[in-house]
């Protein structure tokens, strides 16, 4: 299935409402829908009840929801979580919101950042304790019907070399990777590659595009720096240097069938960036 996330839609989220873009979403020709968490902030019990609310309104729009992106840090951690197994705990929460939401994949961050990120040492250091995290959150999600996955973002976890020895550490057939085919550059990685070596592990696609900086003009607004320091910014699917056609022909060609989804973070407008990854989805997935 061709899919959008929400975080596709910038600030169409909010002037439209959740309802509002997934009918947007189905206009374009989407036929699945995830979410980049919910849009609010509340306690566990109010975010199942509203999952479920936008389960309806998916069903509503003839969309299915194909993956709730949720955050998450097994270094640091995140909100009321002060241990690693409060964390853990939090985080099988989120499997619960994705059960409401009717999603059978979700995705969940690893860490932003340990020690000196950069360094091998630091990775293998903390590595056990990530896969344990992960394989505690995946069993319980498999239970009910749920793949999880982490994504290759965040720069701690990002280029292809550290993704795979994570997989095979945690070494779990519920847990995968949510493969997104633009984020290797951000680790200065040869995305096409990587997309190639990692293709075997993806539960799920994201199909995002990237411009690199003209340096005559770096204060440009919009960029981010690669780990390093190549200047990059979102663009509409298909006018970057990503190459998504070649990343689709290379996933298919390794197998893969699953669902993609389109990641728009360019500086356009959300509805036109959205459309123009639609029209290059449709005619090469």
């Amino acid at each position: 299935m061709i899919g959008v996330s929400s975080y596709s839609f910038g600030h169409y989220f909010k002037d439209l409402g959740v309802k509002g873009i997934m009918e947007k979403a189905k206009e374009i020709g989407y036929e699945a829908f995830e979410f980049a968490e919910l849009g609010v902030e509340s306690d566990q019990k109010d975010q199942v009840e509203l999952a479920k609310k936008y389960r309806d309104y998916a069903g509503e729009a003839g969309l299915v929801i194909n993956n709730l992106a949720t955050g998450a840090d097994l270094v640091n951690y995140r909100g009321s979580a002060t241990t690693l197994e409060e964390e853990i705990e939090r985080i099988k929460g989120r499997v619960d919101v994705a059960e409401a939401l009717g999603s059978k994949k979700m995705r969940h961050d690893i860490a932003w950042a340990y020690k000196d990120s950069r360094s091998l040492k630091a990775f293998f250091e903390i590595l056990p304790s990530l896969a344990y995290a992960c394989r505690e959150v995946t069993k319980y999600a498999e239970q009910k019907g749920i793949k999880t996955m982490f994504e290759n973002h965040g720069f701690f976890v990002q280029n292809a070399d550290r993704v795979i020895t994570l997989l095979e550490e945690v070494n779990y057939p519920n847990f995968g990777l949510l493969l997104d085919m633009g984020n290797f550059i951000c680790a200065d990685d040869n995305n096409l590659n990587s997309v190639k070596i990692c293709a075997k592990y993806a539960f799920h696609v994201h199909a995002k595009d990237f411009i690199v900086a003209n340096y005559e003009n770096p204060d440009r607004e919009g960029w981010f720096r690669s780990s390093g320091g190549t200047l990059l910014q979102g663009c509409a699917l298909g006018e970057g240097v990503i190459n998504p056609q070649r990343c689709i022909e290379i996933l298919k060609h390794e197998g893969y069938n699953g669902d993609f989804s389109l990641e728009y973070e360019g500086p356009g407008d959300n509805i036109e960036g959205i459309k123009k990854g639609y029209a290059l989805m449709k005619a090469e997935c």
